[in-house]
């Protein structure tokens, strides 16, 4: 799957997207890492994947979690109004222009098309939970929202995989209000978070970011156990191709874990 940050016509985003292939990202998994998942699976039914929004890796990660865990549905934080478009591309047909496609913030990039129509190849199936900010609806509020979309979409008996950006994937209270996670917890106590923490590189949320280096050099990605919670470890990431029709120059890096969420709203 080859990485262009950022496209500004809609035919090159959809030749990016008909062009690329699913290309498998080795993860490998902490023996006590998909054990916690597993059992977060079997009793709710639900893993959350918070991600920085705009990263290309983003998508082989969902594909190699959907693989490993035997995801039956991935649930994204896309808006709920594209759910027409993608299903006609991910059943084969053409992809569509749509406004909702040209976001900018990194959500809906050409790598997730690809690995969509993938997953929907071996048997999973695709739901979008967005539906939309309505106005004089606080941020705990619209969470409330996405985790009841989210519910609905699913049984408690499918394998799902949630995915949003990690501001909205914590399962407590945060500066922000009460996350989407949080939600989802109190509905399904037993349902887990993994956070993709990067290690360096960039990613494309209305402009090009650089990463603070971490663990760049560390080697091979890692679904690992952190002070209890979930945490998948890339060490470099890629820049996302991304439908935008304004794109500024190089964007000064992204400074510290909080920088690193708010990417992620």
């Amino acid at each position: 799957m080859q990485s262009m940050p950022v496209v500004s016509s809609f035919p090159e985003f959809r030749e990016a997207a008909l062009a690329g292939t699913a290309a498998s990202l080795s993860v490998t998994f902490d023996a006590d890492a998909e054990l916690l998942a597993r059992r977060a699976l079997i009793e709710s039914g639900m893993l959350l994947l918070g991600e920085c929004h705009g990263v290309a890796e983003n998508a082989l990660i969902i594909v190699a979690l959907a693989e490993r865990l035997e995801i039956e549905t991935v649930a994204l934080e896309w808006p709920a109004e594209l759910e027409p478009v993608v299903q006609r591309f991910v059943d084969g047909g053409e992809l569509e222009d749509h406004p909702l496609l040209w976001l900018g913030d990194g959500r809906v990039t050409a790598e997730h098309s690809v690995a969509l129509r993938a997953l929907v190849r071996a048997g999973v199936g695709v739901r979008l939970i967005d539906r939309g900010f309505a106005p004089r609806r606080s941020w705990s509020e619209r969470d409330r929202a996405l985790a009841n979309a989210a519910l609905a979409a699913t049984t408690g008996s499918e394998l799902t995989l949630v995915v949003a950006g990690n501001a909205h994937t914590s399962r407590t209270e945060t500066e922000l209000g009460t996350p989407m996670g949080a939600w989802i917890t109190q509905a399904r106590p037993a349902a887990r978070t993994i956070v993709i923490e990067y290690g360096s590189g960039s990613l494309f949320n209305f402009g090009l970011h650089a990463l603070p280096d971490r663990f760049a050099n560390e080697h091979g990605v890692c679904l690992r156990v952190e002070n209890g919670d979930l945490q998948l470890r890339l060490p470099r990431a890629t820049a996302a191709t991304v439908l935008h029709n304004d794109t500024p120059p190089l964007a000064q890096p992204l400074r510290g874990e909080r920088r690193l969420r708010q990417a992620s709203h």
